[in-house]
């Protein structure tokens, strides 16, 4: 990604070469309703529990520990280009074992990952029914960024498309992961 003036913008799409300019998006983590509204405990008692599929979850990463999803994890990645990196390392992206985990506890935020990936396909806990998906592996991307001006984590379409592209690259061309969704529960942007 780039900052320009308007009118290098103007500029820069005239330009020999230059096939496509986008505007880069920001959003905030989003959380509505779901397992109500899908009907989710009658599709699970009726044996459809996801068994067999995967989920990939690109959100603020996943404490992949938790007890509704230890042992769901088949990949994990992490894209973290804009403002302080909240990749393992400090780096900008990582597809390495524990590249997928939650940022830290202490940003406000940084549990949303885990609470949307328990939604998708979590195991029945000792207080929390069973997820849409309870069956299903999990692979969870971390996309966000931290803003130490605002004191927050907010995301951007640079960080998403290269979640969505390794989705694709760990599909492969048979779907050899059988992913079955990609859960982005974000929100907020222009409006």
């Amino acid at each position: 990604p780039a900052w320009v003036t308007r009118d290098s913008l103007q500029r820069l799409r005239t330009m020999r070469g230059v096939t496509s300019v986008e505007e880069v998006q920001v959003s905030e983590r989003q959380t509505y309703a779901s397992v109500p509204l899908t009907n989710t405990p009658a599709a699970v008692s009726a044996g459809f529990n996801g068994s067999g599929w995967t989920v990939a979850v690109l959100d603020s990463g996943v404490d992949t520990t938790h007890s509704m999803l230890a042992g769901s994890s088949v990949a994990e990645a992490c894209y973290s280009s804009v403002g302080q990196s909240l990749c393992p390392g400090g780096v900008q992206e990582s597809t390495a074992a524990g590249s997928g985990q939650n940022c830290d506890w202490f940003i406000d935020g940084c549990d949303h990952g885990t609470h949307v990936a328990s939604i998708a396909v979590g195991t029945a806990g000792t207080s929390f029914g069973a997820g849409m998906a309870p069956g299903a592996w999990l692979i969870p991307m971390q996309v966000f960024s931290y803003s130490q001006q605002s004191g927050g984590i907010f995301t951007d379409t640079v960080d998403w498309a290269r979640g969505l592209t390794r989705v694709l690259a760990l599909a492969g061309p048979n779907n050899v992961n059988r992913i079955a969704a990609v859960n982005m529960s974000l929100g907020g942007g222009q409006s």
